[in-house]
C-alpha cells in the first residue's frame, strides 16, 4: 500500500497504518488481563485431564482385579476425556481469548465433531454404567453382561455418538467479518460456527433434540436406574442372587456346616457395603457431569433460538455477557473431564492403590525394588477381598496369598 492511501485518511505513511492496524488488532485478541489467569486454569485442567485419565486406563488394564464391566465403561469415559483435553482444549482456549478463529475451514468442523462426539459417548457411557449396575444389583439372575458384550456395547456407543453429531458437524464454516473501521477500511476476523444453518428452523430442531436425547433423557435413565440401585442397596433387602445363593446354601449340608451362615452373612456385608461405596462414587460422577454441561447446553439452545448470535455485531451488541459465559461454560465442561480421576481417587480404595502402583513404575529401579514388597502384599489383599466378595458361595475364605490364576469360579458380576 503506498503512502498517499494512507494520507487520504490524514496519517502521513504506511508505517503509521500499519502500527494502527497492530494496536486494534492487539486489543481485540490478545489476552486482557484477567484473561491470563483463565490461560493458566485451562492450563491446569489440561495437565490434570490427560495425567489422571491416563492413570485410569493403566490402572485398569494392568491390574487383573480390576477388570470389570463397569471398569471397562470407565475406561471408556476416560478415553473420551483424554480425546476432548488433547484435541479439543487448547484450540478452545485460543478461541475464546481471542474471539477468533485461526484454523482453518477443515478444522472449524473437525474440532467440534471430535468434542461433540466425546461429549455424547459420555454422557451415553454413564448410561450404561447406572444400567450396568442396575441389572447387576437389582436382576443379576435374568442379565448377565459379558466382557464380549460390553466391547460391544463400547463400539455402539462411538458409532451413534458420531453419527448423532454428523449434522452438525457439516453446518459448522468459517466466515470473515469485520468487526471495526480502521481508516476508513474495515478491520477483518474470522468466527466459525453453524452458518450454515443461520436462517434455517433445522437449527433450533437439532438443538433441541440434542438437548433431549444426549442430555436430558439419558440423564432421566441414570436417575430411574440408580434410584431403584439405591433402594436395594440401603433397604436391607438381600439382591435375587442373594437371596437365591442363600437358600441353596441353607438347603445344603443337612446341618454339616453351621458355620455357613454366618460366613455367608459377612460375605454379603461386605459386598453390600463395597457396592454402596461404588454407587456413591458413580453417583457423583452423573452429578458433576450434569452440572459441569449444563451451561453450555443451555448456551447453545438459546444461540440456536436467536436469543443471542455469534456474529461480530450482535456480540457488540450484548458486550462482553455472551463472551464471558461461553467463558465460564468452557471451561465448567473441560474441568469434568479432569475431576472424574480425582473422584475416583478419594472415593475407591482400589483406584487409589492402583494409581499408586502406576505412579511407582515411574520411579528409579533402585525405589521400586524397595516398595515391591508392600505392593505384592496388596495384590494378595485385593484377591482374597474380591474372592471374600465374588463367590458368597465359599463358607470361608482362604487367607494364604494365592495366585491369580487360581480364582474360583462364580456366577456373580465383579463390582467395580
Amino acid at each position: 500500500m503506498d503512502t498517499n492511501s494512507t494520507s487520504d485518511y490524514g496519517y502521513g505513511s504506511s508505517d503509521d497504518y500499519l502500527a494502527s492496524i497492530f494496536e486494534l488488532f492487539k486489543e481485540k485478541v490478545y489476552p486482557r488481563p484477567y484473561e491470563y489467569l483463565i490461560i493458566v486454569i485451562y492450563g491446569l485442567v489440561f495437565l490434570l485431564a490427560i495425567i489422571g485419565n491416563t492413570l485410569v486406563c493403566i490402572a485398569v488394564l494392568r491390574n487383573e482385579h480390576m477388570r470389570t464391566v463397569t471398569n471397562y465403561y470407565i475406561v471408556n469415559l476416560a478415553v473420551a476425556d483424554i480425546l476432548v483435553s488433547l484435541v479439543c482444549l487448547p484450540i478452545t482456549v485460543v478461541v475464546d481469548i481471542s474471539e477468533s478463529w485461526f484454523f482453518g475451514d477443515v478444522m472449524c468442523s473437525v474440532i467440534p465433531y471430535i468434542q461433540n462426539t466425546s461429549v455424547c459417548v459420555s454422557i451415553f457411557t454413564l448410561t450404561m454404567i447406572a444400567v450396568d449396575r442396575y441389572l447387576a444389583i437389582c436382576r443379576p439372575l435374568k442379565f448377565q453382561i459379558s466382557s464380549k458384550r460390553t466391547v460391544i456395547t463400547v463400539i455402539v456407543i462411538w458409532v451413534l455418538s458420531l453419527f448423532t453429531m454428523l449434522p452438525n458437524s457439516l453446518s459448522m464454516v468459517t466466515r470473515s467479518e469485520p468487526i471495526m473501521e480502521t481508516f476508513g477500511k474495515p478491520l477483518w476476523l474470522t468466527k466459525c460456527s453453524d452458518f450454515k444453518w443461520e436462517d434455517s428452523p433445522w437449527r433450533a430442531v437439532y438443538a433441541v433434540v440434542t438437548l433431549l436425547f444426549t442430555y436430558l433423557l439419558p440423564l432421566c435413565v441414570v436417575g430411574v436406574a440408580y434410584c431403584m440401585v439405591c433402594l436395594r442397596l440401603w433397604s436391607g433387602i438381600p439382591s435375587d442372587e442373594t437371596s437365591h445363593k442363600s437358600s441353596n446354601n441353607n438347603a445344603q449340608g443337612n446341618g454339616k456346616s453351621k458355620r455357613a451362615p454366618r460366613s455367608m452373612n459377612k460375605s454379603t456385608e461386605a459386598q453390600l457395603q463395597s457396592r454402596r461405596k461404588v454407587a456413591r462414587m458413580l453417583i457423583v460422577v452423573v452429578v458433576l457431569f450434569a452440572v459441569c454441561y449444563l451451561p453450555i447446553r443451555v448456551l447453545n439452545v438459546l444461540q440456536a433460538f436467536g436469543v443471542f448470535g455469534l456474529d461480530n455485531i450482535d456480540m457488540m451488541r450484548h458486550g462482553e455477557k455472551v463472551t464471558v459465559a461461553y467463558l465460564i461454560a468452557h471451561i465448567m465442561a473441560f474441568f469434568n473431564s479432569a475431576i472424574n480421576p480425582v473422584i475416583y481417587n478419594f472415593m475407591s480404595a482400589k483406584f487409589r492403590q492402583a494409581f499408586k502402583m502406576a505412579f511407582s513404575c515411574c520411579l528409579p529401579a533402585s525405589q521400586r525394588q524397595s516398595r515391591n514388597a508392600g505392593r505384592y502384599g496388596y495384590k494378595c489383599q485385593s484377591f482374597i477381598h474380591s474372592t471374600a466378595v465374588s463367590d458368597t458361595r465359599m463358607s470361608n475364605t482362604n487367607t494364604e496369598c494365592i495366585s491369580m490364576t487360581n480364582r474360583p469360579n462364580s456366577m456373580h458380576i465383579p463390582d467395580a
